[in-house]
Formats: structure tokens, C-alpha cells, sequence
């Protein structure tokens, strides 16, 4: 067993992480290290690969933008050869069959790849199936350890990613998430369908003499969700929970769940709403949409898929812009816009600005250019997240796009975040407050939301801060607010 003298020592809950992984792996099924923002689930996972004496090449899967950080992380471990894939499919099956052929399996070797990436085997293009060479390559090793960093990527139980992942040959399974359940606890089980096979499930059980984690969805709703029939739905709306005890005692066979405030000693936070008054013309458009919407939902002629683009459509709105049926983006107004370069004019520091569309990182730009700031951008379009890190300059607004930059990274030389948009998940939303809020934070975190008055803005704020079902709840209240009939 390797351990360097000169690293960091752990934090005790740390440790007892390590200890709880093997204690799953000795039981036969995988582990699910649920440590909050900051809390050091990448140490604790590179710490478990270099640890065992029985070798073997580890693969860890996580979303791109976090490809990074586990590279970074991993310099501090002299005896580990981490090789990120990158490039298209066929270099990054080339990188992991010249990288193995070379060492002939190093036990120390760890390949790290997004999601995106592998999990698919082919798909159809132009009419014509391109196959994935990296997928292939992947399955076609025998791992010692797969690692799912922030593993609420394959909650999905029927998905693609969760299928794929599940057709990995590995010893041993380790999930890394700080919100494992970001919705809602149905969350959790396409990932404990993964660390606990059905065969070691129900033994396991047996042993401990409680009854198994459900298998199914069906089996998982009727156990512990409470639904509702709603016409013109084909499938029953979860409406919310039941057992919970008998739930968390399932969970506990398999996570281990440590909360920041419980073990960091972190700086204040304040949240700080600047509400924002929309123009005619935006306000013009936005009630044309609602007016819509709230019809259709009073018919019951409204699909929720339907309801979903609605609500995205009156997000997009509030910011000043719309698509039409080509995909072509008009401008309705500059109100958020207006309001974020006032903001900057008066900020002599670093600023994180969150937004969910791509207009939304456009009038950041468009901001920060007003503002004398240095601009900045991590979505996937650009990534110069190190470019910000690495500046000189006092300020530098960097622009992050809410998919990319919810999860594993750091962005504490900022203290001062603003939403211009967010999304409708609460993990991403609580995520994505950690960025700035993390260990090496000394400052007091703030976090700006632009609220668009009388509109969805306000009801996707409430909700998330209630750690509600966002979708559900702003339908409900957008339907009250207008006097719809339910």
C-alpha cells in the first residue's frame, strides 16, 4: 500500500469514506460516497485507486468539464499515471490501447473521459451508423476500478448513460456525487441499480434482514412515491414520498452522505435578489406565450414535453431574447442586459455570471465589454476557465453557462456570482453555488439573482429555495396566478 508522507492529511470524514468504500467492496457491491461541495470526494477516490495493492487500470467517467480538475488533482500522487482522453473517439481509443500496451495494465494507471464521450456505442448520421471505437475499447477491458464522479449522470434507470455504464466489467464501483438525488429520491435509482447488482442486492439483504432496494421503477414508485392520474397523461405524476425511513435504511447499505456545514468551516453566504422591471415589448411577448400556454393547459390539450419548451421559451423571454420555428434568436429588449452593466460598472473585482441560454453568455459579454471588465467564457462553446483563473488583471467576469459550470470546479478567486438565468434543477442550481463556496473561499460569498418581476423568474426562485419540483411548481402557480381552471 503506497502512502506519501508530505500530502495533506485527511479529514477525518474523509478517512472514514475510505474505510466505508471498502467495507462495500468487501460486501460485494459498490459505493456511493455522497460528500458535499468541497468536502474532497476526488482526494478520497484517488487515495482508494492508489491504495490497492492489487492493481489494475481505473477508469474514471465524468462530465467534461471536470476532466481537469481530476488531472490537477492528481499531480500531488507520484505514483499514479493519469491520462486524460481527449480528441475525437478513434484518438482517444488509440491513447488507451497505446497507454496499456506500454505498461502492459500499470496498476497505477488511471484514464479519465466524459460522459458525452463514451457512453454511446453508435449512432446514425446522414443516414449513415457511425460506431464509437472508445465505447468498445472501454468494454473491452477488465477494470479494477470505475469511478462515476458526480454520478447523478446515470439517475436515469432507463437511459442511455445508465445502460452503458452498467455494461462495464469492473471489480469494484465507486460513485462520487454531492447531490445524488438532485430532483427528487427516485433519483438514486439508476445509481444504485448500477452499485448493487439485483443477485448481491437480494443476498445482502437477506444477511441483514431488511427488505431489498427496489429493482424497477414501478417497484421503487409503488414502495415509496405517492402519484396522481392526470387525464391526457399516460403515466401516473409522482406527486411525492412515502417511507421514508425504509428508504434512507436502503441508502445506508450503500452511501455514505457527509454535509459541508457539518465538517468545513466555511465563510458566510448572502443571497441577494435584484428584481428587474421588463420592457413593453418584452412584456408584450411574455404575456403572448403565457396567454398561450394557460389555454392550452385549461383544454388539457398541453403535453408536458410541450409545457416544458413553454416554460423555456417565457425563461428566454425575461432575458430579452426568443426563437422562432428556424431556431433564429430575435431580441425583445435589454432589461437584464441594462441591469447587469449597471452591476459591474460598480464591482472593482472578479465576478461569476451564471446563465442557462447562450443569449444569456452573449449579454454577459456584451456587459463586461460596457464595463471595462475582462471577459471570460466556460460553456461549450469556449472553455478559458484557466485563462480567468490564471489572470493578473484585479477584475475579470467570467461568463458560465449553467450546464458547464454546475459541477467540479473551482471558481473561488470569485466571491460575487450573479444568475441571470437559471435552470429548472436543484442540484445543478446547488451545485453550481459551490463553485465559489468551497475550501479555499476566505471571503463572504454573494449570490445576485435577476428576478424579472411578475414573471416565471419568480416562481423558478421560490421553488428552488422551497427544494421543490421546479417544473410542477411554477405550472401551479403561473395557472393560480391567471385563475386557470385546474
Amino acid at each position: 500500500m503506497t502512502v506519501i508522507a508530505d500530502r495533506p492529511r485527511l479529514w477525518r470524514h474523509q478517512q472514514r469514506a475510505i474505510e466505508f468504500a471498502h467495507e462495500c467492496w468487501h460486501d460485494g457491491h459498490g459505493a456511493l460516497l455522497a460528500l458535499d461541495r468541497g468536502c474532497g470526494k476526488t482526494r478520497v477516490a484517488l487515495e482508494l485507486i492508489e491504495r490497492d495493492d492489487d492493481g489494475g487500470p481505473a477508469l474514471v467517467l465524468c462530465p467534461k468539464s471536470v476532466v481537469p480538475a481530476w488531472v490537477k488533482q492528481a499531480e500531488g500522487f507520484d505514483g499514479m499515471l493519469v491520462v486524460p482522453l481527449l480528441g475525437t473517439s478513434e484518438q482517444r481509443a488509440t491513447t488507451l490501447r497505446a497507454a496499456l500496451d506500454t505498461t502492459g495494465g500499470h496498476k497505477r494507471w488511471v484514464f479519465v473521459t466524459n460522459y458525452e464521450a463514451a457512453a454511446w456505442e453508435s449512432r446514425g448520421v446522414r443516414g449513415k451508423e457511425i460506431v464509437n471505437p472508445l465505447s468498445k475499447a472501454l468494454q473491452d477491458i477488465r477494470w479494477r476500478t470505475v469511478v462515476c464522479d458526480e454520478s447523478h449522470a446515470i439517475k436515469a434507470v432507463a437511459g442511455a448513460t445508465n445502460k452503458w455504464v452498467r455494461r462495464l466489467r469492473t471489480d469494484r464501483k465507486l460513485a462520487l456525487s454531492g447531490t445524488p438525488m438532485p430532483h427528487a429520491p427516485i433519483d438514486i435509482l439508476g445509481q444504485s441499480n448500477w452499485l448493487m447488482p439485483m443477485r448481491t442486492n437480494l443476498e445482502l439483504r437477506r444477511k441483514l434482514g431488511v427488505r431489498a432496494m427496489p429493482w424497477t421503477k414501478t417497484r421503487f414508485v409503488n414502495r415509496f412515491c405517492t402519484t396522481k392520474r392526470i387525464p391526457g397523461v399516460p403515466a401516473d405524476i409522482i406527486t411525492g414520498y412515502k417511507n421514508q425511513d425504509e428508504l434512507a435504511a436502503c441508502l445506508d447499505v450503500f452511501q455514505y452522505a457527509v454535509k459541508a456545514a457539518d465538517v468545513l468551516d466555511l465563510p458566510p453566504v448572502q443571497d441577494v435578489e435584484i428584481p428587474i422591471a421588463l420592457s413593453p415589448e418584452e412584456r408584450r411577448a411574455y404575456d403572448s406565450v403565457l396567454s398561450d400556454m394557460l389555454l392550452d393547459l385549461d383544454s388539457g390539450t398541453l403535453p408536458v414535453s410541450n409545457a416544458l419548451h413553454r416554460l423555456l421559451v417565457l425563461q428566454q423571454i425575461t432575458s430579452g431574447a426568443v426563437k422562432d420555428e428556424k431556431g433564429q434568436t430575435h431580441v425583445v429588449g435589454r432589461s437584464k442586459l441594462d441591469a447587469l452593466i449597471d452591476f459591474l460598472g460598480g464591482v472593482d473585482e472578479p465576478v461569476v455570471c451564471f446563465g442557462r441560454f447562450r443569449h444569456d453568455l452573449d449579454n454577459i459579454a456584451a456587459a463586461a465589454k460596457a464595463t471595462a471588465h475582462p471577459h471570460f467564457e466556460l460553456s461549450g462553446r469556449k472553455s478559458q476557465l484557466g485563462d480567468w483563473q490564471t489572470c493578473t488583471k484585479r477584475r475579470g467576469v467570467l461568463g458560465v453557462q449553467m450546464q458547464s459550470g454546475s459541477s467540479g470546479i473551482d471558481l473561488t478567486r470569485a466571491r460575487l456570482n450573479v444568475y441571470v438565468s437559471t435552470g429548472f434543477s436543484f442540484g445543478e442550481w446547488e451545485q453550481s453555488r459551490a463553485r465559489t463556496h468551497r475550501p479555499g473561499q476566505t471571503r463572504n460569498v454573494v449570490y445576485y439573482r435577476m428576478v424579472a418581476q411578475e414573471s416565471v423568474d419568480e416562481h423558478v426562485c421560490a421553488a428552488l429555495r422551497d427544494r421543490g419540483g421546479v417544473i410542477e411548481s411554477v405550472v401551479s402557480a403561473l395557472k393560480g396566478e391567471r385563475g386557470c381552471k385546474t
